[in-house]
């Protein structure tokens, strides 16, 4: 794993942290998709250790490599759009909760 996946997955736990101390709901849905994501990664993992043990020779590993490489690069894209998602959310819910309130309504005159 290199260092920008590091820092991706550090911030996703950083994400999945913060959710736990506002919404034990959003909470549940970080660590899910959280979840989602190692199981992702090992799914990738998995398949290319199966196709590095049925490699003939070093072609057919390189290709592997080469297919374990790109599935990583798709999984880093999609967890980098994942934290802009969360990022966005939170920005969005500051901002309405910075946000003055609405003036109430005024009384509708009733008939007597």
């Amino acid at each position: 794993m290199n260092f920008k996946s590091t820092l991706l997955v550090a911030g996703l736990f950083a994400s999945v942290s913060a959710f736990a101390a506002q919404d034990p709901a959003a909470f549940q849905a970080a660590k899910d998709v959280h979840v989602a994501n190692i199981q992702e990664r090992l799914q990738i993992i998995q398949t290319n250790l199966s196709c590095t043990q049925a490699a003939a020779d070093a072609a057919a590993m390189k290709a592997c490599h080469k297919t374990a490489e790109a599935a990583h690069k798709a999984l880093g894209a999609k967890l980098k759009a994942q934290l802009a998602d969360r990022k966005a959310m939170k920005a969005a819910s500051k901002a309405a909760a910075a946000a003055p309130a609405a003036a109430p309504a005024a009384p509708v005159p009733t008939a007597p």
